[in-house]
């Protein structure tokens, strides 16, 4: 076992992980929902029960969360986000770097003016 002065380092580190584990996996079913569902309406999704989980636990999470109000405008934001259209494309999160062909087009613009 370890040191009792290290319980609470160990017990945070222990949920941080199963936190991020839980948020993955959650995903990776909703995204396979959705793709078998063939949409991203909840009352379809929750027709496609993930084989690892129990039908009322996924019934749960597509029902409440995925159906709450503030879940569904926070992804709607986050579409729209993704779609946000600069300098007549459709911007990525690049972190602030530009493609190579975006690259090409400004250094040939330079050149010419």
């Amino acid at each position: 076992m370890w040191l009792p002065e290290h319980e609470a380092g160990i017990r945070h580190s222990w949920e941080q992980t199963h936190k991020r584990n839980y948020k993955n996996t959650i995903y990776r079913f909703k995204k396979k929902a959705i793709e078998e569902a063939g949409g991203d309406d909840p009352r379809d999704i929750q027709k496609v029960v993930p084989k690892n989980m129990s039908s009322s636990d996924w019934e749960a999470i597509c029902g409440g969360h995925m159906n709450a109000p503030a879940y569904r405008d926070k992804c709607k934001k986050a579409k729209q986000n993704r779609m946000t259209e600069k300098d007549g494309s459709i911007t990525k999160h690049t972190g602030g770097s530009i493609s190579f062909a975006e690259h090409g087009r400004r250094m040939v613009c330079s050149f010419i003016h």
